[in-house]
């Protein structure tokens, strides 16, 4: 009885309720985990057991995770607490609660007999809460896998070659979660989880095509900027955007032959080479943004004159601090441009090609 009154000394010392109050989850779960507390849960519920005669099934963690859920509900568990999440939250109260207030000075067998059955119950409660928040993100990352993939095909029927960065963004994000389910199932089981899922087919018109593609744009320039600010930066990804700015030219040329778009497409080469080499340099970053721009004006209307002339203005008188944002920017709206340049010269041939009813 000795060692276990000396160890819930050690432990009531902690003041853990307390200490919470008064800091942010981050920091309460790192004074939770603390190994030192750890271990007198430990002693304390060793010496319990030994007492007792009994199993203590519960482990240290769970007892001190009690307090987290107690205090910090809104990150352990969800903002709107369901009735399971509602039931682990109040059950964790009164866990709490009980050990705050157990009072070494009147600790007899039958505290403690209550005691064990307070934390075997705990234990019980926690277990079965454990397994459907399991089966709960087993069941949530399985639907996000299954709408990117049912948006990933969608995409692809469209036909339209404008959309593969997009495409292959989403095929990232499958492969992403993809993982997040392995974590949870295992290696050996995340293939028949995902395919005995049972996903409810959603309907996918124009205006969530519009809406997808915006934030994979957006998602798109987000990666592109963190790519080339990185240290070392990326440059690989100027890539992509290659194949893109490509995609759009076949378009508005229509004949991979034309002698602009073979201009073009020498430079791309170059920056390639380069680029597979290792060799592309934050210079070559402004010379490619300089290139692209120039050939984009070329093709917009003279009423966007005064835009690329202003951006152009700026790539000549940026400074070491504004470069990258600067270039992305600017990459950004010139590629915004050849989108609608290329898609309305696609939707202008589209019209002249579909024959005109006439009546006789």
């Amino acid at each position: 009885m000795d060692n276990f009154k000396n160890q819930l000394i050690l432990f009531k010392n902690y003041n853990i309720s307390q200490k919470i109050k008064e800091n942010d989850f981050y920091k309460s779960t790192q004074f939770i985990m603390n190994k030192e507390l750890i271990n007198i849960v430990r002693e304390l519920l060793v010496s319990l057991k030994t007492i007792l005669n009994i199993d203590i099934m519960i482990i240290p963690k769970i007892v001190l995770s009690s307090y987290l859920i107690t205090y910090f509900s809104k990150d352990v568990l969800s903002t709107h607490l369901s009735e399971k999440e509602d039931f682990i939250f109040n059950k964790s109260k009164e866990f709490v609660y009980f050990i705050d207030n157990l009072d070494v000075d009147k600790m007899d067998n039958d505290m403690l007999i209550l005691f064990s059955k307070k934390i075997n119950t705990y234990q019980f409660i926690f277990n079965n809460w454990k397994k459907n928040d399991l089966e709960s993100q087993i069941n949530i990352y399985c639907e996000i896998y299954h709408d990117y993939k049912h948006k990933t095909i969608e995409l692809e029927k469209k036909n339209d070659p404008l959309l593969n960065t997009y495409i292959h963004e989403l095929y990232t994000l499958m492969g992403e979660t993809k993982t997040k389910i392995e974590k949870l199932v295992g290696n050996d089981k995340v293939e028949e989880t995902i395919y005995n899922y049972t996903y409810m087919d959603k309907t996918f018109d124009d205006n969530i095509y519009k809406i997808v593609k915006e934030k994979l744009k957006k998602a798109f320039w987000n990666n592109f900027k963190e790519q080339i600010e990185s240290i070392p930066p990326n440059y690989i990804i100027f890539s992509g955007l290659n194949k893109t700015i490509l995609e759009y030219l076949n378009t508005i040329y229509n004949n991979n032959e034309n002698e602009k778009f073979n201009e073009i497409k020498d430079f791309f080469i170059q920056i390639e080479e380069k680029l597979s080499s290792n060799l592309f340099s934050e210079y070559d970053v402004l010379e490619y943004t300089i290139f692209i721009v120039n050939k984009v004006q070329k093709l917009d209307s003279i009423g966007h004159d005064h835009i690329y002339n202003y951006y152009i203005n700026e790539l000549d008188n940026m400074n070491e601090d504004n470069f990258i944002n600067t270039i992305v920017k600017i990459l950004h709206f010139t590629m915004n441009r050849l989108e609608w340049i290329s898609n309305t010269i696609h939707k202008v041939r589209q019209h002249l090609s579909t024959p005109t009813n006439t009546n006789n």
